[in-house]
């Protein structure tokens, strides 16, 4: 049967093209029951016809539908993404914006940032953040220091000052290291941590600084009171 056919018989069976496919099929089915009810005949490829006419249509749109939502998916993650970036960005000024502040008011005040404690390094030390008082916190390497020393790499003139073992071993803070000696060399370096001796952390003198493990460090801090966050020296050192 033409296409023509297959309208006019359409018709006849109550499609209409405004419903949807599901919809469309069960109103036919109801009508070619009645058809074939009344004594009438119609060629199977004319009935596969017209219950599958518009299905390459539906699958496109489908198809279209599909992908549009794909593009929109995209979208929103991509947007989302640079939405994340640009938080973290503005993070990242909000930080060193209020570091410069604070840095500058230290300065102002007539105190000073300590130079790294490694032989031939005059950077001063990395800061990791100040206190609500304006004071900060200070490694004892600057961040060109850390990260060589971390990756095992050298740099021509300097001399790294932290070691790879507990300067405690022989019981230098009056109680022995609890960790095997001659297995130090199997942790990682992040295990053994630099402590000044007088508990200030602006006396960077090569005298004042051990390396100590996490264990002994953690004890010497408590018992000293080092760990003591209103304690003169563990906040404000001027020079």
């Amino acid at each position: 049967m033409s296409n023509q056919g297959n309208e006019v018989l359409g018709a006849h069976l109550g499609i209409d093209k405004s419903k949807s496919k599901n919809e469309k099929k069960s109103r036919i089915k109801v009508n070619l029951k009645k058809w074939f009810d009344d004594g009438n005949i119609l060629p199977l490829s004319t009935i596969d016809n017209v219950l599958h006419e518009d299905d390459n249509d539906h699958d496109h749109n489908d198809d279209n539908d599909v992908n549009h939502d794909n593009d929109n998916d995209v979208n929103d993650v991509n947007h989302d993404n640079d939405n994340t970036k640009t938080k973290i960005e503005k993070e990242k000024e909000k930080e060193k914006s209020s570091n410069q502040i604070y840095l500058k008011k230290w300065t102002d005040n007539g105190n000073t940032i300590p130079i790294c404690i490694n032989q031939g390094c005059n950077n001063t030390v990395s800061i990791r953040h100040w206190s609500s008082q304006g004071d900060p916190s200070l490694k004892t390497e600057c961040s060109r220091c850390a990260d060589a020393r971390k990756k095992n790499k050298e740099i021509p003139g300097v001399t790294f000052h932290k070691k790879k073992y507990c300067e405690n071993k022989d019981g230098i803070l009056g109680f022995i290291c609890p960790m095997d000696k001659d297995r130090y060399a199997e942790f990682p370096s992040d295990i053994y941590h630099m402590d000044h001796i007088d508990g200030d952390h602006h006396n960077n003198e090569l005298t004042n600084l051990k390396t100590f493990c996490a264990i002994c460090h953690t004890r010497k801090g408590k018992e000293s009171g080092d760990f003591n966050g209103f304690k003169k020296s563990s906040r404000i050192h001027k020079h």
